[in-house]
């Protein structure tokens, strides 16, 4: 007998590129920088753009189990870069890069719980950390050469699902 399934991951996956991408583009009119899930530092999208924010979930945890269901926890990394030379005309870059965080953290936090018309996505959403700035060898581990003028901050985001049939 095949199993029957959903995908949860991606649906917290794409609610949570969503929530982002609606606030930027309702912040900035069109957002001047992408939104991606990606597991790694893109260079090529900082080639063209000054800023961009990259997520992944990086851990999905078990918070308890039963007969119909179960609560998972989703542990998401968002990577908010900036590229410090490209912007240093128009703002200072650590407060930039303060902005972004508190920007994000505000729209976590408002979408704690979040169901877009009554379709359960999530809830008790919060930000449990945020990195000092990183340059690109110390958030990816990598040496992307031409581009030690990025600056990165990481927000760790702790998602709660429940997935009941």
């Amino acid at each position: 007998m095949a199993v029957t399934y959903t995908n949860y991951v991606k649906t917290v996956s794409d609610a949570f590129r969503t929530i982002i991408r609606n606030e930027f583009t309702a912040t900035f009119g069109s957002p001047n920088f992408d939104i991606i899930l990606s597991d790694r530092y893109q260079s090529e999208v900082l080639a063209n753009k000054s800023e961009y924010i990259r997520y992944w979930i990086e851990e999905d945890t078990l918070e308890s189990g039963a007969a119909n269901g179960e609560t998972r926890n989703y542990m998401i990394g968002c990577y908010y870069y900036v590229d410090i030379y490209k912007k240093h005309v128009q703002r200072d870059w650590e407060e930039l890069l303060s902005d972004r965080v508190e920007h994000i953290k505000k729209i976590i936090n408002t979408n704690d719980s979040y169901a877009p018309s009554g379709t359960y996505k999530w809830h008790n959403a919060s930000v449990e950390s945020v990195s000092a700035p990183m340059t690109i060898t110390d958030s990816d581990k990598m040496d992307v050469e031409g581009y030690e003028n990025v600056r990165c901050v990481k927000l760790s985001i702790k998602i709660t699902r429940g997935n009941f049939s």
